[in-house]
């Protein structure tokens, strides 16, 4: 689904085996860094008769999102994508590692979370 406001981004993966009904749910993408551990996720299976309510839910969620997706008819989409993906790459590498930044030494103002709720309120009336 291309991005329109919020990002659509539930990972949900239902199979049906043995008359009964699996649904993974969590962080994880179908990709080589989920599964082979460079990302640290975290995701649940549950596994119940197919009529099960929460798990048939999950399913219909799923089945929801699909019949508003929009199909990849050509290459726009793609190349779109791929030149965004490609424009961000600075960006993302700059996530990949952690830097410390000391806080300024210079508070004109106290920290609002040493702050009783009404001066915060009174400081945000009078801002």
């Amino acid at each position: 689904m291309p991005p329109s406001g919020k990002l659509f981004h539930p990972k949900a993966y239902a199979s049906w085996h043995d008359n009964k009904l699996s649904v993974v749910v969590g962080s994880h993408n179908l990709t080589a860094s989920a599964f082979e551990g460079r990302n640290v996720e975290a995701s649940v299976m549950f596994t119940s008769k197919p009529s099960d309510f929460a798990l048939r839910s999950i399913v219909e969620f799923v089945e929801s999102a699909w019949k508003s997706a929009h199909p990849i008819e050509d290459d726009n989409f793609l190349s779109s994508y791929e030149l965004q993906y490609k424009a961000n790459q600075c960006r993302i590498a700059a996530l990949e590692s952690f830097r410390l930044i000391k806080r300024p030494r210079d508070r004109r103002s106290p920290s609002p979370l040493t702050m009783t709720w009404k001066t915060f309120v009174d400081g945000v009336r009078d801002d």
